[in-house]
């Protein structure tokens, strides 16, 4: 078959190949800022006029607005999509997602690792400030018996 399809109804089959072929294609550039495109889309829900049915999916007029190549229009001068060049986009976004979740996780990582570092020093400075506390009563101690000394000295001087 060639040309153009069109179809009101379901459309099923067990496979669906789009041409993808590299030596088909010219000026391959990887998608720099996918969120840039996805930001301008909104995922709906709604329902076809003609059936009611509910349906997921984009609205074209939205899609057009960024991505002007993924939009076209029936002959009935409806605008469509073509759902598959949204896929680009959405696996480089999920492939920068990734990237950044890596790094958080790598950031946390070295956060937790530099914390439980810390967890011994706060020991180390708990078990010294113990010391500290009971050499300050053993002086507090001895300064008191020394003014009990001093005070029986200058009474017996008297």
């Amino acid at each position: 078959m060639q040309g153009n399809f069109t179809a009101s109804g379901n459309v099923t089959a067990t496979a669906y190949y789009g041409s993808s072929d590299r030596n088909l294609k010219t000026d391959i550039e990887t998608i720099a800022d996918p969120f840039a495109l996805l930001n301008g889309i909104e995922g709906k829900h709604f329902l076809w006029k003609d059936s009611g049915r509910g349906s997921y999916g984009v609205i074209a007029q939205d899609v057009e607005t960024v991505m002007p190549e993924a939009v076209g229009e029936n002959s009935e001068g409806f605008k469509t999509v073509e759902y598959n060049q949204l896929i680009g986009p959405l696996i480089e976004a999920v492939k920068q997602l990734k990237a950044l979740i890596d790094d958080l996780i790598a950031e946390i990582t070295a956060i937790v690792a530099r914390l439980d570092g810390h967890d011994a020093d706060i020991e180390a400075l708990k078990a010294a400030n113990d010391n500290l506390a009971e050499e300050i009563r053993a002086l507090r101690a001895d300064n008191d018996n020394l003014r009990e000394e001093v005070r029986a000295l200058q009474e017996g001087e008297q």
